[in-house]
């Protein structure tokens, strides 16, 4: 199952960022969009940033995400489990410096 959802950069270093989803922060890749800064809202998916988001977006994919998904919890573990990044089973590191 592939979850894409809103979030908000909170770092990036190199091609990686980490993007804030829901409380969780996630370290994701940022080739598709190698210009983001620290604050942005974004659209992830598949482990990388696929696009940007005004606010206004985001806020209401959010809501619908809460409407929907979230309030299925064990559909959201299902999702991330083994996701790298997620603290949720995934191997890689989550920060800067980390080998990948």
């Amino acid at each position: 199952m592939c979850v894409t959802a809103p979030g908000r950069v909170l770092a990036v270093w190199g091609d990686e960022a980490t993007v804030e989803c829901r409380g969780v922060p996630l370290r994701v890749s940022i080739r598709m969009v190698p210009d983001l800064v620290a604050g942005e809202h974004v659209l992830i998916g598949f482990g990388a940033v696929i696009g940007r988001l005004g606010p206004e977006e985001a806020e209401a994919m959010a809501a619908d995400l809460e409407r929907v998904a979230w309030r299925r919890p064990a559909a959201w573990k299902e999702a991330v489990d083994g996701v790298p990044g997620t603290g949720h089973g995934g191997s890689r590191a989550s920060g800067p410096g980390h080998a990948v």
